[in-house]
């Protein structure tokens, strides 16, 4: 079992997403923040994988949500049973980068 580490950025992410749909269905937002962490939580037992980035040893794990969805990045390296969620976004964000 992995132990997962959401770094302040990453949580800046999250409240910056949640935030946002807020103020738009205060519905979607709580379901958002309940879909996001429980992804959160799966990486723990390995239940999700994500899928490598370009940049080793950056994995990216797809949040399916609405019609879109949400794309958290996260780090581990070999050998190591934590893993460090770096960012999130929405898929339609164009600043998304590793």
């Amino acid at each position: 079992m992995s132990s997962v580490i959401v770094t302040p950025a990453a949580t800046r992410d999250i409240n910056r997403l949640i935030d946002f749909l807020y103020q738009r269905d205060t519905v979607a937002a709580k379901s958002a923040l309940s879909i996001i962490s429980k992804h959160i939580q799966a990486l723990e037992s390995n239940v999700l994988s994500g899928r490598p980035t370009e940049i080793y040893p950056l994995f990216e794990l797809i949040i399916p949500f609405g019609g879109t969805g949400y794309i958290l990045l996260y780090r581990e390296l070999p050998g190591s049973n934590t893993r460090y969620i770096l960012a999130i976004r929405h898929q339609r964000e164009i600043n998304y980068k590793h």
